[in-house]
């Protein structure tokens, strides 16, 4: 794919936004057990790593493209998993 024809930043905030929707953030509320909110982060950014990975990835599918999507899928859980623990962990800025 030819990344100089769309922003990586746009394309990065749009897969966030579609992780968060598949996996229901809406549905968080002030009583929502942390360790589920944690489980869905995890889930959410594990999914955003796959899609970032194919969506960046360039040449012929080889097995590189599998450890590059581990890479991305452990950054993404790491990245939306501390996102919700500095929204809606104690002292969250939303809690």
């Amino acid at each position: 794919m030819d990344q100089e024809r769309f922003d990586i930043g746009e394309l990065e905030q749009k897969l966030v936004q579609v992780a968060t929707e598949i996996y229901g953030y809406e549905r968080f509320r002030a009583d929502t057990p942390m360790h589920e909110i944690r489980a869905t982060a995890e889930q959410a950014g594990m999914m955003f790593g796959r899609m970032i990975a194919a969506a960046l990835h360039s040449g012929p599918v080889t097995a590189d493209i599998a450890l590059d999507i581990r890479i991305n899928e452990q950054q993404g859980k790491e990245r939306f998993v501390a996102s919700i623990e500095r929204l809606l962990g104690p002292g969250g800025e939303l809690r």
